[in-house]
């Protein structure tokens, strides 16, 4: 599905008034919304809140329905996200008011078009006509539960054909001659990424230990560049990386670049991610599924024959 430009964000409405939080857990806005327990009007019983996993266009002033949780109090977590999709687009559209943002104090709910990872699919949808700016496409496995957090079941993806900033920018918008990344100091001296369990990628040098002592502990978040020599991968696992300690990074943001992200921006630096490559790829895994269905069913007749 594609995925809109702006700030990731919870929403949830419950007791008469409409939250939305970023990721840091920070707010973003409050205001009575037509959500199922999202106003004075549409308060209901304590138990008939929402939870909505959305991105905030600000341009637009519009909430984009990306995933859902909670829909008056009856939880979709362990739902297939298939399924989840379907749900929340059939209830943003019959319940009276959401996606008018008269009805919610300016903002407006909006969901987004999704479709099959096919290679048509994937093709279709990065460039599909949308009303709202895109940043990629984010990727459900159909059959995959709602997991907070990290989850290979859940994807972004972007390149240069679907994104304004599929590489990593500054704070004016400018691409570094250096990937940079936020790694988390271990106890040991390692910097590690965010990931249950974290992935080491190297080690801060012993002199530089020594002379931040007293800002260095465990669990501080240091920003970092990838040098020359880049990232080092076995089977596609990152073994260390040249990294560089450039600065403190905001301590607020809570945690450190994933080893998915971080491979996912060296890996787009040198191209290997492109449109045409998924496609070429998905094609492969067509052909194969094809070949091993045919292949299937020839055995299974034979085992009939046989049988007679």
């Amino acid at each position: 599905m594609p995925r809109p430009e702006g700030r990731r964000c919870l929403v949830t409405s419950a007791s008469g008034i409409t939250v939305s939080r970023l990721r840091s857990g920070s707010l973003l806005h409050r205001f009575q919304s037509a959500l199922p327990s999202g106003s004075q009007d549409t308060a209901g019983p304590a138990n008939s809140f929402c939870i909505l996993d959305c991105v905030f266009q600000e341009g637009k002033n519009t909430y984009y329905v990306m995933d859902l949780m909670c829909w008056r109090g009856m939880s979709f977590y362990d739902c297939a996200a298939e399924f989840r999709l379907f749900w929340v687009q059939q209830k943003l559209a019959e319940t009276e008011g959401v996606l008018d943002a008269a009805c919610n104090e300016g903002y407006r709910f909006s969901s987004v078009p999704s479709c099959w990872c096919s290679p048509s699919g994937f093709s279709a949808a990065v460039r599909c006509e949308v009303p709202f700016v895109q940043d990629g496409l984010y990727l459900l496995h159909m059959d995959g539960y709602y997991m907070p957090g990290q989850s290979p079941l859940a994807l972004l993806w972007k390149d240069a054909s679907c994104s304004r900033y599929f590489l990593d920018t500054d704070g004016e918008g400018n691409v570094g001659e250096f990937q940079q990344v936020t790694l988390v100091y271990q106890g040991d001296g390692s910097l590690a990424t965010g990931d249950t369990p974290p992935v080491a990628l190297g080690r801060l040098p012993e002199d530089l230990q020594s002379s931040l002592r007293h800002k260095l502990k465990a669990g501080k978040l240091l920003r970092c560049t990838i040098r020359e020599q880049g990232i080092r991968t076995e089977y596609g696992q990152p073994l260390s990386a040249d990294l560089r300690f450039e600065e403190f990074a905001n301590q607020r943001r809570g945690h450190a670049d994933t080893v998915g992200k971080v491979l996912f921006q060296h890996n787009a630096r040198k191209g290997l991610i492109s449109h045409d490559t998924v496609v070429a790829e998905l094609q492969e895994q067509q052909r194969q599924t094809s070949a091993y269905d045919s292949s299937t069913k020839a055995m299974q007749e034979t085992e009939h024959l046989q049988g007679c």
